[in-house]
């Protein structure tokens, strides 16, 4: 019996060590309430290494309280008007400042990052300057905290690089509840995995499945409410005079106007056109082969404009345009 006891025993650790994987272990020390304070400074300090944390959750679930509460827990001088950052531009622009990184663990925190995911462009440039620093970055041992609703407002080339994810899962005694999760990107199978933080108590080990973090403290709080309330309101601005633009196309379009919508160079090119200049002409003009004007007019009488070729002796001495169409570029 004794031997079958043991047999079973064996047989139960190889399947829970099978189960839990290659995870991260903290060892737990009684004053840590925050396992994840401790996991912050071994990668930091005794790896070399840097935190890119994502975290996620709907408005009001308490995604920006979170982060500071972990980032002032973790640095006791953490600063909202140099560590905080609403604008993608500023954040980078203090990231190229060689003595911002001269202490190891600088903790960052990118707040309401999908406020302007809406521009296309906006978002391409963000992921692509984002990518390019958390591939080049680990030299600077840096904790950066990013929060977005919704964990697809990132680019998939950037989550690849991620190593944490906190979801924001509302409050609790005036605490914040976070399922914190480490994440690994496996590019073989093309597959995303999250684990818990396997923490080491004396008598035996657990996982980590949520935090509780208490309110960030009150200076923090208030400073950080007047940073957020002047982005509010720079925000509002911004979306109610690119709802004017909108309304005002929508107006143009109901009244007959602007039904034509062209490119930059489309419109330029028309303008050209209207101006009587050759194709060789505006080839010569922009630099590029003649063809490629050629494309550019089929373009637009795939739109609709009536381009017709002027002949003169057998020859294309220019183009007749049989109507004059209004555009919105």
């Amino acid at each position: 019996m004794d031997g079958n006891r043991k047999r079973r025993f064996w047989l139960r650790m190889v399947k829970y060590k099978s189960k839990i994987g290659k995870r991260q272990a903290i060892k737990y020390k009684p004053e840590d309430t925050n396992p994840w304070i401790t996991y912050f400074k071994n990668r930091i300090h005794k790896k070399n290494n840097c935190i890119n944390c994502i975290v996620t959750g709907l408005p009001g679930e308490g995604k920006s309280w979170a982060c500071l509460s972990q980032l002032s827990s973790y640095d006791p001088n953490f600063d909202i008007d140099t560590q905080v950052f609403f604008s993608a531009s500023k954040m980078f622009e203090a990231f190229n400042t060689p003595e911002y990184f001269a202490k190891k663990g600088k903790c960052i925190m990118f707040d309401e990052a999908g406020a302007d995911f809406n521009n296309v462009n906006w978002r391409n440039a963000f992921n692509r300057g984002l990518r390019n620093f958390l591939q080049t970055g680990r030299h600077r041992n840096y904790i950066l905290m990013i929060n977005v609703p919704f964990l697809t407002d990132v680019s998939k080339g950037v989550r690849e690089l991620m190593n944490c994810r906190w979801m924001a899962e509302g409050w609790k005694e005036n605490k914040t509840i976070i399922s914190p999760r480490t994440m690994q990107y496996n590019d073989d199978k093309d597959k995303f995995y999250y684990k818990k933080l396997l923490v080491r108590h004396p008598d035996v080990d657990r996982f980590c499945k949520r935090i509780l973090l208490q309110k960030p403290p009150e200076e923090l709080v208030n400073q950080y409410q007047k940073m957020k309330t002047e982005f509010t309101s720079q925000q509002t601005k911004k979306d109610a005079e690119l709802m004017k633009v909108y309304e005002k196309k929508q107006e143009q379009e109901l009244n007959g106007m602007n039904t034509l919508k062209l490119t930059y160079l489309q419109e330029e090119l028309l303008e050209n056109l209207k101006e009587g200049m050759t194709a060789e002409q505006i080839a010569n003009n922009k630099g590029c082969r003649r063809e490629i004007i050629y494309e550019r007019i089929n373009s637009l009488r795939k739109k609709g404009i009536k381009i017709q070729s002027k002949i003169i002796n057998h020859k294309s001495e220019g183009f007749i345009l049989k109507n004059e169409p209004t555009s919105d570029i």
